[in-house]
């Protein structure tokens, strides 16, 4: 079975893409045609914003400014988090760009060696938890 396919059969399943593997957003996605490749570079889950003001938060007056000032899409809050939770994909090209893990089409793996693969991989994991400003 070919890495294309085994890629694309995973995100039927709702698994998102292993970070370095090159991507193109479906063409019904957006507003405008991107046809622009894309290699994944970390992992996104959308989180209710109400749910991270917990008793720890309500006294901590900081965490709750960056809870309500991070960046929402469709009100709840971009979180960055490990493959397993991921609804959405971050991916960089030409430009950056946040894309449902449903609204991809999966490529080969990028032209990288193992080691530097390995770097982005630990990369992407270095951020989990932190919010999409």
């Amino acid at each position: 079975m070919s890495v294309k396919k085994r890629f694309v059969d995973a995100i039927k399943h709702g698994k998102a893409p292993d970070i370095a593997i090159s991507f193109k957003k479906k063409p019904d996605v957006g507003r405008w045609p991107d046809e622009h490749s894309y290699r994944v570079t970390g992992y996104i889950k959308m989180v209710d914003p109400e749910t991270l003001k917990t008793k720890a938060h309500k006294d901590d007056w900081i965490s709750g400014l960056l809870i309500d000032t991070a960046h929402k899409r469709d009100g709840k809050l971009l979180m960055r988090c490990t493959r397993e939770e991921a609804t959405h994909v971050s991916g960089t090209g030409v430009a950056g760009c946040i894309v449902a893990i449903e609204d991809i089409i999966c490529g080969d793996y990028v032209n990288w060696d193992k080691e530097t693969i390995d770097d982005a991989r630990k990369s992407a994991l270095r951020n989990v938890g932190e919010y999409i400003d």
